[in-house]
């Protein structure tokens, strides 16, 4: 058997049991196993990274990390401050993240190129940054 944990931090201690089931329905229960996970440690901090690529042609990735379960909204504006898509407007546990945007606006239409921003907000955090879009 194996099973993969998809959602763990770096440097923290995990506790598993597994159970058996045969298909006659008989039930083995082993013993907890304890396991420290390699990789990312948890956030600590608010995070958003420069866009990549940049400048993009089709589409871009947008990752960034939360250290508190909380409400983020992400969204991409012009350069007058126009609202043009949001990418991310609800609650999302503690993780780091990528979002992608494909150059097109809330109706799906495709922008034009040019400079664009990309704003975060999430509890006291408050981010934004700048990507070019080209065609």
């Amino acid at each position: 058997y194996s099973y993969t944990d998809e959602n763990v931090f770096g440097g923290e201690q995990y506790y598993y049991r597994l159970v058996d089931v045969s298909t006659s329905g008989a039930k083995v229960t082993h013993p907890i196993i304890t396991v420290l996970a390699n990789g990312k440690p948890k956030p600590t901090t608010y995070m958003i990274s420069q866009n990549y690529p940049n400048p993009f042609n089709g589409r871009t990735m947008i990752d960034y990390a939360i250290p508190m379960a909380s409400e983020v909204k992400l969204s991409i504006y012009d350069v007058t401050g126009k609202l043009i898509k949001t990418l991310v407007k609800e609650k999302q546990d503690v993780n780091y993240y990528r979002v992608v945007w494909d150059g097109k606006d809330n109706r799906g239409s495709l922008v034009s190129a040019g400079v664009y921003f990309y704003k975060m907000t999430s509890g006291s955090f408050d981010k934004s940054m700048k990507m070019m879009y080209l065609k």
